[in-house]
């Protein structure tokens, strides 16, 4: 392992409201997804509202394994575990979904379409 200085990967907190989401959405549209915003497919929103989530969803982990870095952990894989509800799921586990919906509605995108 590298060692690396706490203060080189300190950052300051993803915004969770309306205005951050709109923005981190729109920018993953264009710089990961490669997308005009004017061109972009439900498909491509799809994408860019997903990896918005999960860089909030990393950030919440990081911070956990930081703060656990001796703790025990427990793996566990169900058979059961539908992919399709894991971006819902993750959105209401994390407090996000109405911040999320506005930001789409304020893109003139709808979650439930997408």
């Amino acid at each position: 392992m590298i060692p690396v200085s706490r203060a080189v990967v300190e950052r300051e907190p993803l915004g969770r409201d309306r205005a951050s989401l709109r923005e981190a959405i729109t920018h993953r549209l264009v710089y990961s997804v490669g997308k005009d915003p004017l061109a972009a497919t439900s498909r491509d929103w799809l994408h860019a509202t997903a990896l918005a989530v999960r860089d909030r969803l990393v950030e919440g982990w990081m911070h956990t394994s930081r703060a656990q870095a001796d703790a025990k952990r427990v793996y566990y894989l169900s058979l059961e575990f539908l992919t399709g509800r894991l971006l819902s799921n993750s959105l209401q586990n994390i407090g996000l979904d109405l911040a999320l919906r506005g930001a789409l509605a304020d893109l003139e995108v709808e979650l439930d379409l997408i």
